[in-house]
This record gives structure tokens, C-alpha cells and sequence, in this order.
């Protein structure tokens, strides 16, 4: 965080990308000082359990709870994308054509 604060106030700091720095920085910080930090691939393992990819009939019953939830989640994704289309088509001047 605080490269990307604080890079950016530099002479030089424009022409160098400072959320990578930071991510170069730490990783270096981590290896040199052996701080216990999880590698890529272990940590999707201890969040995802075999057991949740199959719903039990118990759980079939809350799915009309979970329709609303569902549902706003959706248009939220309709609407960011729809955003997002909106900004690249001014960034190169042309209209956003939604149909």
C-alpha cells in the first residue's frame, strides 16, 4: 500500500507500475525474512470442502430464500457490464449499441 502511495509522488514513479512493485516488494520481504505465507493452490484447497459441491435435500429447501439474493446479484453483473461498456465506448468514441 504504501508503494502505491507513495511511488506515484516520485520523479520516476509514473513510468513504473506501483501495485506491481508492491506485490515484487512484498514477495521479496516474505522470502528474505521466511514469513509463513500460504502459497498459490493451497489456499482455494482449505476454502472449498469435497462435501459442499453436492446439496443435500436439506438444502433444496431454502432455494426460494435464495432466488432474491440471486436475482440482485445478477443485475448488479448486467449493470457493471453495461457500465463498463458505456466508459469503453466513450474512451474510443463510439456509442455503446445495448440491444
Amino acid at each position: 500500500m504504501a508503494t502505491m502511495l507513495l511511488l506515484p509522488r516520485l520523479r520516476f514513479g509514473g513510468r513504473l507500475p506501483a501495485a506491481l512493485l508492491g506485490v515484487a516488494l512484498v514477495t521479496v520481504l516474505a522470502g528474505l525474512f521466511r514469513w509463513p505465507v500460504a502459497p498459490i493452490g493451497t489456499i482455494p484447497a482449505t476454502l472449498v470442502l469435497p462435501d459442499r459441491y453436492i446439496p443435500a435435500r436439506g438444502d433444496l429447501a431454502i432455494l426460494p430464500d435464495l432466488l432474491g439474493p440471486a436475482v440482485a446479484i445478477a443485475a448488479l453483473g448486467a449493470i457493471e457490464s453495461l457500465l463498463a461498456g458505456a466508459v469503453a465506448g466513450r474512451m474510443v468514441g463510439k456509442k455503446l449499441a445495448v440491444n
